[in-house]
């Protein structure tokens, strides 16, 4: 119940990727750096590109701006 509580505290930003936001308490912290691990073919590529697209058809700032 205190952790449920604390969760629902914190602002969040929905990834638009609805696995993700799930396992993140309804989406990502601002500020909070995020490592995904896995073995070799587990989705990580593919989980960072739905996000990138997700955002970019949001028309958020891009994930990586190179410079």
């Amino acid at each position: 119940m205190v952790l449920k509580t604390y969760c629902a505290a914190i602002s969040r930003s929905a990834s638009g990727v609805p696995g993700l936001d799930e396992v993140l308490h309804g989406g990502l912290i601002a500020g909070k750096l995020y490592m995904i691990n896995g073995e070799p073919g587990a989705g990580k590529t593919t989980l960072a590109l739905q996000y990138a697209a997700r955002r970019e058809g949001r028309r958020h700032h891009p994930v990586c701006d190179p410079g």
